[in-house]
């Protein structure tokens, strides 16, 4: 049957086939890199599973915003699992958007290169397809591969450049088969890897509240790692081929970095959103993206939106809804008990990558670092950090905000399943009000001794009634949670 399969295709699809895994022939040719190209964590943990075997279970779906680093991503996992031993002729890597591609059968294509592997279900092959949702039906195929082992003997890491379309598949046919998992833009800890600035070793396998206890009372922030946090506002999590340990060489770049960043958000409006969720004023969801831009970390007032763009609350809800799906922001909810008196609330907007909103409005550096807009950045990285924690978290992860009045309010509430939860306010100082927390912590004592100001130069204190930390210290603990977490999912679905 694999031999049918086989001739099925046309020499032409056949040969794109053989063209895009070279090393099959020739074990030196090997995809490329990016000369400064950062091993992404979840990488590492894709490469150490499939290699070691346990990835036995199921295939494996990577999803995120673009221009993320997907591709790269795959490249990274070929070169490390043959480095780990693997042999070339098992490893095939295909992008569903060649040309000669378009319009086969993804299940033939998969039965096609598990043949030519020689792959049996105990020496399976390892599929690498990219720009999976160009395939049709990507979803039934996968499927039906992991439902016969012996006919489509292969694991399959499956990655598309547009989030929004894989949620458009059908994802739920994946359950017991596949397992997603996010590329985010990358973080704070990544950054700083990439910038070559040493982070500190932090305690593993305890709860994010237990992570801070690390740092050591009156403990000053470093200093390197303080200059960095201005680069990453400026630099943002696109894996960009820039010197991150350089302000002032980030800053001769940035009008080519935001430049970047603006034909990305046009791609995923004008394409991915436009083409799957059929919007009918794709100029009214580019207005939409640049008023959320215009105050990131900023409430979403429903009312001044829908008469700003003279559109009804019903489609600003759904406009909404597109750009969390394509992962360009997401909206936090207030926190509180009462799980009506929450939804009455307005959300707050926040963009997954820092630099995004100041692209869109087209702020000089000199702007986003010497005003309100630095602090704004640093909550917006201080949300994405711990959303991003959520993300990953199998379960028992929160974070939200609140807002009493003007005069009250915490930026972030984070809660863990088995940990203390935290109160905390982001701000560009550590002189800034505590007001709001106190408030916070009257109507929540339950969050007594784990409520801090957080600023970038803020000494440690873990005193009550608020504490201070460093945030460049708090975000790489956040990191290490969320990595954390990556390696429990891989352990839960192995």
């Amino acid at each position: 049957m694999l031999q049918i399969m086989q001739h099925a295709l046309p020499s032409l699809a056949a040969e794109s086939l053989a063209a895009q895994s070279p090393w099959r022939q020739d074990p030196s040719r090997l995809p490329s890199l990016p000369s400064n190209c950062l091993t992404r964590h979840l990488g590492k943990l894709i490469a150490a599973n499939l290699a070691s075997g346990n990835g036995g279970g199921w295939h494996q779906v990577v999803s995120g915003p673009r221009r993320a680093g997907k591709t790269t991503l795959l490249y990274q996992v070929i070169h490390e699992m043959i480095e780990a031993g693997v042999s070339p002729k098992r490893i095939h890597y295909a992008t569903m958007d060649h040309a000669p591609l378009k319009g086969q059968s993804l299940l033939d294509i998969i039965g096609v290169l598990t043949h030519e592997s020689g792959a049996t279900p105990e020496e399976p092959a390892f599929l690498f397809l990219d720009e999976i949702a160009y395939a049709e039906d990507w979803d039934v195929a996968l499927k039906n591969s992991y439902d016969l082992p012996h006919m489509y003997p292969a694991k399959i890491v499956a990655a598309s450049s547009s989030a929004l379309h894989l949620k458009q598949g059908h994802m739920e046919s994946g359950a017991g088969r596949w397992e997603q998992f996010y590329l985010m833009p990358m973080s704070f800890a990544e950054h700083l890897t990439a910038g070559g600035i040493a982070s500190p070793e932090l305690p593993q396998g305890v709860p994010l509240a237990e992570k801070l206890d690390f740092f050591a009372e009156g403990q000053e922030p470093d200093q390197n790692i303080q200059r960095a946090l201005a680069v990453f506002v400026l630099a943002g999590g696109m894996p960009l081929e820039i010197d991150r340990s350089d302000l002032a060489a980030v800053e001769t770049r940035h009008g080519e970095i935001q430049n970047t960043l603006r034909v990305l958000s046009e791609k995923i409006v004008y394409q991915d959103i436009t083409s799957v969720s059929g919007v009918r004023d794709p100029i009214k969801l580019a207005d939409l993206l640049q008023l959320l831009a215009d105050r990131p970390s900023g409430v979403m007032s429903k009312r001044n939106i829908t008469s700003t763009l003279a559109t009804s609350e019903n489609t600003v809800n759904s406009y909404v809804s597109h750009l969390e799906n394509s992962l360009v922001m997401f909206t936090l909810q207030q926190y509180a008990a009462n799980l009506k008196r929450a939804t009455r609330k307005p959300k707050k907007a926040f963009f997954w990558d820092v630099a995004m909103p100041a692209a869109l409005r087209n702020r000089t550096s000199r702007e986003i670092l010497r005003t309100e807009q630095y602090g704004w950045s640093l909550e917006n990285i201080a949300a994405a950090a711990l959303n991003e924690l959520v993300l990953h978290a199998i379960s028992g992860a929160q974070v939200h905000r609140w807002r009493q009045d003007d005069n009250h309010e915490v930026d972030l509430v984070f809660t863990e399943a088995g940990g203390e939860p935290l109160a905390l306010e982001i701000a560009g100082s550590f002189t800034h009000s505590t007001r709001g927390i106190k408030e916070f912590l009257a109507q929540h004592p339950n969050f007594a001794g784990r409520a801090y100001l957080v600023a970038p130069d803020a000494p440690v204190s873990h005193r009550k009634p608020v504490g201070t930390l460093p945030l460049g210290e708090f975000l790489l603990a956040a990191n290490s949670r969320t990595n954390e977490m990556l390696h429990r999912r891989f352990a839960h679905y192995a």
